[in-house]
């Protein structure tokens, strides 16, 4: 054995302790996806790379034990900050959108088709909007295609006052390209979004995460690619984050969302229950963190109740992940906090090492202007997960 076999021989170790070392990402990472981008079976990492004047998205190729292959780059577009995956032209393949936010020059969309082999073609730049934060994909007109629902944060600051942005819609040609977007009001710096069928009609609805106040935003599909007028349900200071799960096992779909506000007290996760016409009951509020900055549902302790895994970046800390175990009303649990690496941003949620039990991936942030990294935490399948090493 020579020390370059040395780093791989170490891994399969780790893997075989339960745990998976955290492998190196590009500057400023901030967002994950998982999916299987080369059709071999295993779930690989997809991961949006901040760095302004050099953004970028990381591609590992997963080996099915929870390992990763060392990652690729795509260059992407000016402050890249979220991703959905899809196939945009119907060829079988996954495709990737990359909601670019781009404080100088407004930002837009890039669409990469993929090759199934995990490489991609040169990005075709989209407009969409002010300063896109993030992007759904689905068929929002019901015509078999898949469509984007991106939120256009709409102003790229950080301090009040902040201006209104917007929810704006490209429905798909089937071809991998978009026709031109229309605008609907979202609110006060939208910066994060999440689709599910919130009034029981069968056609999908949109909710928009308004970072700029404490409400997140509602709007009811017309089945046709057009949305009603936004109502407003009540979350916490700064919502950052948003995702959708049916959390009391009533069939309707609840809102949750991470509020990132870091005062004496940290931030705070929001549950609305939803009554399955649109409206929601009085939100709840649980501490998950000091700075919550994303949030994701699944069944971690396979009970068949819907789970929450938070990421906490720290706010003058090294963050962690907190995993908040459902009691199937809509309550959880005290949080369990697992470390990950230094700032947490977001979280993945997958079966990584082909067991059974749902795993996550988390993108740390790091310091600035060094490299973030993924963190492998492998589930047991208890609401457990094993401790990743750096």
């Amino acid at each position: 054995m020579t020390m370059r076999d040395f780093p791989g021989v170490l891994a399969i170790l780790l893997v075989a302790l339960g745990v998976a070392p955290a492998q190196s990402v590009g500057v400023a990472p901030i967002f994950i996806v998982a999916a299987d981008i080369n059709g071999d079976g295993s779930l690989d990492l997809v991961v949006a790379n901040t760095a302004l004047g050099s953004g970028s998205v990381s591609i590992l190729l997963g080996n099915g034990d929870g390992t990763f292959q060392p990652a690729t780059f795509v260059r992407i577009g000016n402050y890249p900050r979220s991703i959905a995956v899809a196939d945009f032209n119907r060829d079988g393949k996954l495709d990737l959108a990359v909601a670019n936010e781009g404080p100088t020059g407004g930002g837009g969309l890039a669409i990469l088709l993929g090759n199934g082999d995990g490489t991609f073609l040169p990005p075709v730049f989209l407009t969409s909007g002010v300063n896109p934060a993030s992007l759904v994909a689905a068929d929002f007109n019901a015509d078999g295609i898949v469509d984007l629902a991106v939120a256009n944060s709409e102003q790229f600051q950080t301090s009040p006052p902040f201006k209104s942005g917007s929810i704006s819609i490209l429905l798909g040609n089937g071809d991998g390209s978009f026709g031109p977007p229309s605008f609907f009001s979202a609110g006060t710096f939208p910066i994060a979004i999440t689709a599910a069928d919130f009034n029981g009609d069968g056609k999908l609805d949109l909710a928009a995460a308004n970072f700029g106040g404490t409400s997140l935003a509602v709007l009811m599909g017309n089945g046709d690619g057009t949305f009603q007028p936004a109502t407003f349900v009540g979350a916490g200071r700064e919502p950052f984050s948003i995702t959708s799960a049916d959390l009391n096992g009533d069939g309707n779909a609840d809102l949750i969302a991470a509020n990132h506000s870091i005062t004496s007290t940290g931030g705070s996760i929001s549950v609305s229950l939803g009554g399955g016409d649109g409206t929601f009951q009085p939100t709840l509020y649980f501490h998950a963190g000091q700075g919550t900055v994303f949030v994701t549902a699944g069944d971690f302790n396979l009970d068949g109740i819907p789970d929450l895994a938070v990421a906490d970046s720290g706010g003058s800390g090294t963050g962690g992940v907190a995993i908040l175990l459902g009691n199937g009303d809509g309550t959880f649990q005290r949080p369990g906090i697992v470390s990950a690496g230094l700032h947490p941003q977001a979280i993945a949620v997958g079966d990584f090492n082909r067991d059974g039990n749902p795993d996550l991936a988390v993108v740390n942030s790091g310091r600035f202007p060094q490299p973030g990294t993924v963190s492998i935490l492998l589930g047991d399948g208890k609401g457990g997960f094993q401790l990743d090493r750096e």
